[in-house]
């Protein structure tokens, strides 16, 4: 996508960092912990890769979802993160419960870091084999953990997908700052569909929907009952219940930042830019450097980033402009009426709607 770095966006790399952060809803202090959500299959793993990318940054990669029922501490920071009590004096049990470097969690592409680990190189060769064995995993952690006593410590940014009820908590009580990616909903709805025919996508949510519905949004089981019958439209009320609370929710708190798939695509410096600012960090070459990798559509940047053993319906090496229209041309129309039907009068579609973001 990029060849080289065009004079406007050689100026985002020239900023001062301290005073990067001066227009951003968060301050322009440096921020320890952040947390990035989306609906599944709305660029969320791309936008955590490019956040990934940055030499201070320690990402992990969805560990509620991945490690809260086989790892103690990550699950009673989810069950701390629903308490009534929770407090931001909890933020600290928060960072160092998701610090650890879980082969389930800090994942490939991989990038070199400014903060000290026990081992610094060898990540990319020894993850495949860390995922298969018990052993070689419990030394991957040990050696790729950031080392909490020296004075550098990494920024610790996470990135989940679904799990709504937890965004409020961690934006009102932990005060961490959020960045909510939506994506057009029929390009959500086509990428899960083809998901699910390949067994590479659950279908449970959309099978609970009607309990769902009845128990926690009762206008819209009164409104769509006995309607919901194909699974492009469960999945498209799916993301309208998910999408809707949260945007809602991250408008509402200075430390919430909603953004566009479509706008990343179009704009990935300039929104990558946005989103380093809102966690308190600044855009570096490193970054630059992975976006043009990340997009390029001859190499095979992924094997040589580390990324091996992952279904391409997974990877974040593509076309990013190809990927996001894709479902323009593979979509079937009446599904997408289908989905267009029960999505259309919802906030967020609205919101992209007037902003040129999305159409019907």
């Amino acid at each position: 996508m990029l060849t080289s770095i065009a004079p406007t966006y050689r100026k985002l790399l020239d900023r001062d960092p301290d005073t990067a952060g001066t227009d951003s809803k968060t301050s322009s202090k440096r921020l320890s912990l952040g947390a990035i959500f989306g609906a599944s299959r709305s660029g969320t793993t791309w936008l955590g890769t490019l956040v990934s990318s940055h030499p201070e940054v320690a990402y992990r990669f969805e560990p509620f979802h991945r490690l809260a029922k086989t790892q103690p501490e990550i699950g009673k920071s989810l069950e701390m993160i629903r308490s009534p009590q929770l407090s931001s004096s909890q933020r600290s049990q928060l960072y160092h419960s998701l610090l650890p470097a879980y082969p389930a969690i800090e994942k490939p592409p991989f990038f070199s870091k400014n903060y000290q680990t026990p081992l610094s190189w060898g990540r990319a060769a020894t993850w495949p084999i860390s995922r298969r064995m018990a052993l070689a995993g419990h030394l991957f952690k040990k050696f790729y953990t950031p080392n909490t006593a020296s004075t550098n410590t990494p920024t610790l940014i996470f990135k989940q997908v679904e799990m709504v009820d937890i965004i409020a908590p961690l934006l009102q009580q932990v005060e961490v700052p959020v960045v909510y990616l939506m994506r057009h909903p029929c390009a959500v709805v086509w990428s899960r569909i083809q998901g699910q025919q390949k067994a590479l996508m659950p279908q449970g949510r959309a099978q609970k929907l009607d309990n769902i519905l009845r128990d926690c949004f009762p206008e819209l089981a009164e409104q769509y009952a006995g309607k919901l019958q194909t699974t492009a439209q469960k999945e498209a009320m799916l993301w309208r219940i998910d999408v809707e609370a949260a945007t809602s929710i991250c408008e509402e708190s200075p430390k919430g930042l909603p953004i566009f798939y479509e706008d990343l695509v179009e704009n990935t410096l300039p929104v990558v830019n946005r989103v380093f600012r809102h966690f308190g960090l600044s855009l570096t070459q490193e970054t630059v450097s992975f976006i043009e990798d990340s997009t390029d559509k001859t190499s095979k940047m992924g094997q040589k980033r580390g990324e091996i053993g992952i279904d391409p319906y997974f990877s974040v090496f593509r076309n990013s402009q190809v990927a996001c229209n894709k479902w323009k041309k593979q979509m079937p129309a009446e599904d997408r009426a289908r989905v267009i039907e029960i999505v259309r009068d919802s906030k967020p579609f609205k919101m992209a709607a007037n902003r040129g973001f999305w159409s019907e």
